[in-house]
């Protein structure tokens, strides 16, 4: 039942996000943006085929390079090159990398007050 009830609160977490997004796309004041996310958690309800690891629930279910599939994170680390220190890292549950360039550069900047090349 704890599964269950598991699986419900992501998908209320989901509808609420993802309400939230298209809100603010439609620039709509946030009454109303508050009244369809109410609304959008009211009635969430989980995937048929939802599944959640419970013993590490932050992994996911990823296609690996040799097109099999494992419960994985995807991780990303910014070394100096000629150190070898690390001086950012992130870590996600994403398949891909590409949407963490721009954050990891920025966190590269803040890091260590130069942009990386």
């Amino acid at each position: 039942m704890r599964r269950r009830k598991a699986l419900e609160e992501e998908a209320r977490q989901r509808a609420d996000i993802e309400a939230r997004k298209r809100g603010k796309a439609r620039d709509e004041d946030e009454a109303q943006i508050a009244q369809w996310v109410a609304k959008a958690v009211d009635v969430a309800v989980p995937k048929p085929k939802s599944q959640r690891n419970f013993t590490d629930p932050q992994s996911r279910i990823m296609e690996t390079p040799d097109g099999s599939f494992h419960q994985c994170f995807s991780a990303q680390a910014v070394v100096d090159a000629d150190h070898q220190v690390i001086v950012a890292t992130n870590q996600g549950h994403g398949a891909s990398d590409v949407a963490s360039l721009i954050p990891m550069t920025e966190q590269v900047q803040a890091n260590t007050g130069r942009v990386p090349q």
